[in-house]
């Protein structure tokens, strides 16, 4: 039970998540306004037929698909919910959805969704996102006053930015309109949390040292006297070389370079440290044990 909800608790740290639809979402019951704009126009009162909702359902997973997911956002953007955003971002529980929400709802504890009034009509686009893991799909087609169930493979969260579902919707590159949070994580001898991504079910490609270009990037304390794993193993899909490449160094990931540039640490979205056994100093700049110290200060600006 422990380790189930610390891989929960990993999708929903990334510092940006969405707790509520804002004031642009669609009431229960599903209204439509008098001055309808483009999906808007297709959302069907049902209960003034005395029919169900148009509604799609499902359940969220981590990559893996096994593992559900609580307090997910699932939506229909009103508009296009651009980019996320490369930086820090500390939303409130009040901030609205990117692109705005004609209908949203969360996951429950089992992690399952209903998401009622969606616009019944074709290419509806739906968006699942908890901080910055996020998949976008587009819906081929929705039938007025039912419930279409969507598929695990629809509704699991990214394995890489490769992640192609049947209905994940595309940019115009062709590119899966999937996203993932930026994750630097240090070994240590008492922690093993560098096979969490994998648990998780992040693809090994994502896996890489600070140099690669995975999301998930691995480093070790090099002047500890060997602290846990510090390299990849042989053919690692992550690594450049066959016989696996190093890990990154971790002082450059906790090191404060402040003021002249910002701290390494505020390029990723969750940053994770494993148990050295102790701070040893002597294999440590100044600058990066203050870095490293600053962290839960860093943690409670997003509060």
């Amino acid at each position: 039970m422990i380790a189930r909800s610390l891989l929960a608790a990993v999708l929903l740290c990334a510092c940006g998540r969405h707790h509520h639809a804002g004031p642009d979402a669609a009431d229960d019951g599903g209204f439509v306004p008098d001055a309808c704009v483009g999906l808007q126009c297709s959302q069907v009162d049902c209960g003034a037929k005395n029919l169900p909702p148009t509604s799609l359902s499902g359940t969220v997973y981590a990559p893996n698909g096994t593992l559900p997911l609580y307090g997910v956002t699932v939506y229909v953007p009103a508009s296009d919910p651009g980019p996320l955003s490369p930086n820090l971002v500390c939303d409130q529980c009040t901030a609205t959805l990117p692109g705005g929400a004609l209908a949203a709802t969360q996951t429950d504890e089992a992690g399952h969704f209903e998401l009622d009034d969606v616009p019944a009509t074709g290419d509806v686009p739906v968006v699942i996102q908890v901080g910055k893991w996020r998949r976008q799909l587009r819906i081929p087609n929705v039938a007025a006053c039912q419930d279409l169930p969507v598929a695990l493979a629809d509704t699991s969260l990214p394995k890489s930015y490769k992640d192609a579902s049947p209905l994940t919707d595309v940019d115009a590159t062709g590119a899966p309109k999937v996203d993932m949070p930026k994750i630097a994580i240090s070994t240590g001898d008492a922690d093993a949390l560098e096979c969490l991504p994998l648990k998780l079910g992040v693809d090994p490609s994502e896996i890489t040292n600070d140099v690669g270009p995975g999301h998930v990037h691995l480093y070790t304390n090099k002047d500890s006297g060997g602290q846990g794993t510090n390299k990849f193993t042989t053919n690692w899909p992550g690594s450049v070389d066959p016989n696996g490449d190093a890990f990154g160094d971790a002082e450059t990931m906790w090191g404060n370079n402040a003021p002249t540039t910002p701290d390494h640490l505020a390029s990723y979205d969750i940053v994770m440290f494993s148990c050295e056994g102790g701070q040893f100093p002597a294999t440590k700049k100044q600058s990066s044990l203050d870095g490293s110290r600053r962290t839960p200060t860093r943690a409670a600006a997003c509060s």
